[in-house]
């Protein structure tokens, strides 16, 4: 069945779940924002934490959606860049301990080599990308930054019920497979939907 991705877009955006929901990233931000003040930020950092050596986000479908939107209305989308990540990471090959799926380590498609090197908006990153800072200032090497778990966790119970709902809505609307996925095989997923 095809989508019309604007029309739906437009449908949950009116939806009072994700209108509560889409305020969820305003407290990531800002602890983001209080660091970058202490000048803890990735300024001189080469973004380590977006490469295969340490990578392994996966998004949900609000945060999927929300980012291919972005790409989308940005003028940033590219197929290819996301078949070829797939491609170059064996992201298409399912592994699993059991009945667990395995995560797994990748680059980024999104990462662009250097300081700063994500190309995405904060207001539509992933909150694990988002959560995910450096511990001092001028960091330039790995190991110096976390991930501020007990903030993501309190983001997200805070917000639980509507994130809940959103990512039901979407996977029955579009009826997806999976409830967390890696980046570029979410946003191929969305897009097969879209434009069959």
């Amino acid at each position: 069945m095809k989508f019309d991705f604007e029309v739906f877009w437009d449908k949950f955006q009116e939806l009072k779940p994700y209108q509560q929901c889409n305020e969820r990233r305003n407290s990531v931000i800002s602890h983001m924002k209080e660091l970058s003040n202490q000048h803890i930020n990735c300024q001189s950092c080469i973004g380590r934490c977006c490469t295969f050596e340490f990578n392994s986000m996966q998004v949900t479908p609000l945060e999927a959606i929300e980012l291919y939107g972005y790409l989308k209305r940005e003028g940033k989308w590219d197929s290819a860049l996301l078949e070829k990540n797939i491609q170059d990471f064996r992201l298409d090959k399912y592994l699993s301990s059991g009945s667990k799926s395995l995560r797994r380590y990748y680059t980024c498609p999104f990462y662009n080599q250097g300081a700063k090197g994500c190309s995405i908006s904060r207001k539509s990153k992933p909150l694990g990308c988002l959560a995910y800072n450096p511990n001092e200032i001028n960091v330039s090497a790995e190991g110096k930054c976390t991930s501020n778990t007990e903030l993501l966790e309190n983001t997200i119970n805070d917000h639980q019920k509507t994130i809940d709902f959103c990512n039901e809505f979407i996977a029955k609307e579009l009826n997806l497979f999976w409830k967390k996925e890696t980046i570029a095989v979410a946003l191929l997923d969305l897009d097969r939907i879209f434009h069959p």
